[in-house]
């Protein structure tokens, strides 16, 4: 997890004084890039909150008072992670790209990573167990 997310501040940092400013940060349902950012912003924002995100659901085993359940899934729920870090750095670097320059279609792009996401999370709510976030009784 933490090379995942070292990759995000490697990349924002190595590619910082190449990106436009404004950048590119969102795209609607056609696929056509509709929404903009400060270079600052479009550089940290995701790393910021997918830091964020994962100190939270690393903080989420220590705080739940069923953690025990948490225990019987820990390496589900630690892949659960790896995952989300690995899809949202996908998307940073597709994003990355389509201010670099590169043109492609964004949501072509993003239908089989989501696809893929969206599997492995039903994945770990069929090995979850009960606790206060989630999990199946």
């Amino acid at each position: 997890m933490l090379v995942l997310l070292a990759a995000f501040y490697i990349l924002a940092l190595s590619l910082y004084d190449r990106m436009p400013d404004p950048m590119v940060s969102h795209w609607n349902a056609q696929g056509a890039a509709d929404g903009y950012i400060s270079r600052f912003w479009g550089m940290f924002l995701l790393p910021f909150i997918v830091t964020g995100l994962m100190l939270l659901l690393t903080a989420v085993p220590l705080i739940d008072p069923l953690k025990a359940n948490i225990a019987r899934f820990r390496s589900t729920y630690d892949w659960f992670m790896v995952v989300f870090l690995g899809y949202m750095l996908y998307v940073y670097v597709m994003t990355l790209m389509w201010n670099l320059g590169y043109r492609f279609d964004f949501i072509v792009v993003m239908i089989p990573a989501m696809a893929a996401f969206f599997f492995f999370i039903g994945v770990l709510i069929g090995r979850a167990r009960r606790n206060y976030f989630i999990g199946r009784i």
